[in-house]
């Protein structure tokens, strides 16, 4: 009878002209995937999955097997008769489905990474990815928060309104930060603390990616320590025989700490052929509460006795709770709208603007210092940036039809506008100074692979990228009573204006053997980058005599040649080596080039000798997996990475001259020595990090990070010193129990003491912020507790209690305080 039934299926086929079956491939979620391999055993039949994760197989002979292959999944082996057999079956027009389960000896599914979807199983590169669904189980505030809260990513902050992260030891223009594949580092992202990671809205990531050592093969300057690339959640087309795919997810949040209220909203419209998602999120920040207890003896330490209680006129009174830090508050608003076009299978485009803007956030740090012995004696009245704005847009065509020179290819077109201006006014001053620094990127990247051999084990990719930044900066200051205006300041930036063009092209090859079991990859980039800057503005009366040289205009050219050779191998089925070396370069920007900053007695000037920092890596990480998290039993993944880096030719900044050979620079009654940046130093950066995670079943999850750092910075005189920003040893413990409707956890999150003898010398960015005089930063540990409760399908509640026993710390070489005992609730939900 099964013979007789498949003769009439196959004739029902024939009579209907069906020469071929087309086959939906989806994992565990429903999800569509793209890459999935399907081939026949003799290889006479070969094909990708596109983008909705269909494979046309053609007519085949009945007896021949096509499997369906895809890292990390077990494969799955399909005579071609079943594939009739199920084409029989289905309604006419659809695809047959096929689903992919994650394989019994991984402990976590492939997932592809960086701005080329690179598998992250196949490369040699450390990832650590933080998930939408990590984002909503920590609650984070900032993005800044959410690299922080997974243990993998150290954060400095000079004030509450900002975060720089700290990969490696590198920190600032030393790490590159990508949005949705676009580099956001432009031409005036300096080399101390940066804050701008918080211009992302963590509630509309669907997952952060941490790609740690050198990236400059893929990505140029910049990229010394690592990458932190941000996703934005993606559009979902209607998939099926559904017509649409309409949802939406939504959250309120309160924290005591800082009385934080945030309300966000995302709405999905999906067709067949196109889809919409719109993200808004709002967050009011008041002042931030430190903790009331000490683990030490200093206890006066990071208390605000004083604080200027009315700007205008300068008073300033007794904090009543010293533990409250007054200047700490701002709002921000967070939008995101992208719109995709399904141009074909294989074919789609991508419309993505974002939009981040926030009220003035003050420099609590500066707004802190004290220009007398009274701790009553404050400096400033007022200093605060912005607001800050950031407004991105970018379109991305991608093509997944093989053939020709490439079997995927993406254009990445993009454009972006930062506003980041500066106000400061002395305590008692009339006049109020700003800094006013706008920058304008826009840029172009291309990207694509061509997979050679029966099983596509050879890979070849390439691609090239430009960017182009255009800086225009004043300083100057406005009267507070009659408003007047002069522009007599210093600009912190060229006043003439200034560009920076940065461009390059790679090439690279990957091996990937049949079993999966050793990928090998090599590639080579060469980077070109200009820089034009002029010095003097006709319309402002500066305070600077530029010597015409600097008037009339000067440039910077530099080039370099970068390269990457690694391999990752599984000698056994639970056994992963992964072996790295690379080289890395940093250019010269805008900041390094032409920043004229006043700070801490000291005034930055520019120095148009500048060349680029130079860095050699290596690294290697060893996993062993005990089973498959999340299924039966017990199972663990333990992973340990040694890495190395040494750095040529460091910018640093050292005494110098003026243009006149002046050694001091006078403005107003204040005299400054003057310093420049120059290569001066070799660093060397070396470190170990460990990683284990634990299951017992599906309910029982444990997760373990610990990081060590050294830094070592040498001079041309041979002298050994600290190397700025290289954080004492960090970490976190984690536990959770999953009940159903109701989920358990703790957290134990900690830092080791930084001594003072071993932090960078004096006018390095580590002595900038405020520290224990003569003994740094005092170790600290503090647990925090969390739960979830489904209160219906659609519906979570959460509660935490963060920092519980309301300790007050500092962390290293930040300016701000941590927050003490946080109580936070919020309420998520889906329609």
């Amino acid at each position: 009878m099964r013979i007789a039934l498949l003769s009439l299926c196959l004739a029902a086929l024939a009579l209907t002209g069906v020469a071929q079956v087309r086959v939906s491939l989806t994992d565990e979620t429903g999800e569509p995937m793209y890459g999935v391999n399907a081939y026949t055993s003799d290889y006479g039949f070969t094909a990708s999955s596109g983008v909705e994760g269909v494979i046309e197989v053609p007519e085949l002979p009945l007896t021949d097997t096509i499997t369906f292959s895809f890292t990390g999944y077990d494969n799955v082996a399909m005579p071609y008769v079943a594939l009739m057999r199920l084409q029989a079956r289905t309604p006419m027009g659809q695809a047959v489905q096929l689903s992919l389960k994650p394989a019994a000896t991984l402990l976590e599914e492939a997932v592809v990474v960086g701005r080329r979807d690179d598998v992250a199983q196949e490369i040699p590169w450390t990832v650590a990815m933080i998930t939408a669904k990590d984002i909503a189980r920590t609650n984070p505030q900032t993005t800044a928060d959410a690299l922080e809260a997974s243990g993998e990513v150290y954060v400095q902050r000079s004030q509450m309104g900002g975060g720089s992260p700290v990969v490696r030891g590198f920190e600032a223009n030393r790490i590159l930060l990508v949005v949705d594949g676009v580099r956001l580092n432009n031409a005036i992202y300096r080399s101390g603390h940066l804050q701008n990671a918080i211009t992302v809205d963590p509630a509309m990531l669907d997952r952060t990616e941490v790609l740690f050592g050198a990236g400059s093969l893929l990505y140029g300057s910049d990229a010394l320590g690592g990458v932190v690339h941000f996703r934005t959640r993606e559009p979902r087309l209607a998939v099926d025989d559904s017509p649409e795919r309409n949802e939406g997810n939504y959250f309120v949040r309160f924290s005591s700490a800082n009385l934080e209220k945030t309300a966000h909203l995302d709405y999905n419209l999906g067709r067949r052929k196109w889809a919409s998602q719109t993200s808004v999120s709002v967050s009011s920040f008041d002042d931030l509460r430190a903790g009331a207890t000490y683990n030490h003896t200093y206890t006066d330490f990071g208390k605000v006795p004083f604080y200027v209680a009315d700007a205008a006129t300068g008073e300033v009174r007794a904090n009543p709770d010293p533990y409250v830090q007054r200047g700490t508050g701002y709002d921000q608003i967070d939008l995101m709208q992208k719109i995709k076009w399904q141009l074909g299978e294989h074919r789609y485009l991508l419309a993505n603007a974002q939009f981040s803007n926030s009220s003035q956030v003050p420099r609590f740090d500066r707004l802190t210092q004290v220009s007398g012995d009274r701790p009553s004696d404050l400096k400033f009245a007022e200093w605060y940036y912005g607001p800050q704005r950031r407004l991105f847009g970018s379109l991305r065509l991608v093509s997944s039809k093989p053939g020709g020179i490439h079997d995927r290819a993406q254009w990445i077109a993009a454009y972006q506008r930062i506003d980041e201006d500066r106000y400061d006014r002395r305590l008692d001053a009339m006049w109020r100074s700003f800094s006013l620094v706008d920058v304008d990127v826009a840029s172009l990247t291309f990207d694509a692979d061509k997979y050679l051999g029966a099983e596509q084990q050879h890979r070849f990719s390439y691609g090239f990228e430009g960017q182009h930044n255009t800086v225009a900066s004043l300083g100057g200051r406005v009267h507070l009573i009659n408003e007047t205006v002069l522009l007599d300041e210093i600009s912190r930036y060229p006043s003439g204006g200034a560009t920076m063009l940065s461009s390059g092209a790679y090439l690279t090859y990957r091996y990937s053997a049949a079993n999966d079991r050793f990928h090998a990859q090599a590639g080579v980039r060469y980077s070109y980058n200009q820089l034009e800057a002029t010095f003097g503005n006709e319309d402002a009366d500066e305070p600077v005599d530029w010597p015409q040289q600097l008037r009339d205009g000067v440039g910077s050219t530099n080039d370099a040649l970068t390269y990457a050779a690694g391999f990752t191998v599984a000698p056994t089925k639970s056994t992963t080596l992964q072996i790295l070396g690379s080289t890395a370069f940093r250019a010269p920007n805008v900041d390094d080039f032409g920043k004229m900053r006043v700070k801490n007695g000291f005034v930055s000037v520019p120095n148009v000798g500048l060349t680029p920092e130079h860095a050699v890596n290596g690294e290697v990480t060893l996993t062993q997996n005990l089973g498959r998290l999340h299924g039966e039993g017990f199972a663990a993944r333990l992973s340990a990475t040694a890495f190395y880096s040494y750095i040529q030719d460091v910018i640093v900044r050292q005494n110098g001259a003026l243009p006149n050979g002046d050694t001091t620079f006078t403005s107003g009654e204040d005299v400054y020595r003057v310093q420049v940046n120059a290569n001066a130093d070799e660093g060397r950066v070396r470190g170990i990090g460990f990683k284990a995670d634990a299951t017992y079943g599906e309910g029982l999850t444990f997760a373990a990070r610990l990081t060590l750092t050294k830094g070592i910075s040498t001079d041309a005189e041979g002298i050994e010193t600290p190397l700025a920003h290289i954080p004492p040893m960090y970490g976190q413990v984690r536990g959770a129990y999953d009940l159903g409707k109701l989920t358990l956890e703790g957290v134990y999150r900690f830092n080791g003491a930084k001594a003072w003898e071993d932090y960078a010398p004096e006018g390095s960015s580590d002595n900038e912020d405020q520290a224990i005089e003569g003994v740094g930063t005092p170790a600290w540990g503090v647990v925090d507790v969390r739960a979830s409760m489904a209160l219906g399908e659609k519906i979570q509640l959460q509660g935490a209690v963060e920092n519980i026993g309301d300790l007050h710390y500092r962390p290293f070489s930040s300016g701000v305080s941590a927050p003490g005992r946080n109580f936070v609730v919020s309420l998520r939900g889906r329609f």
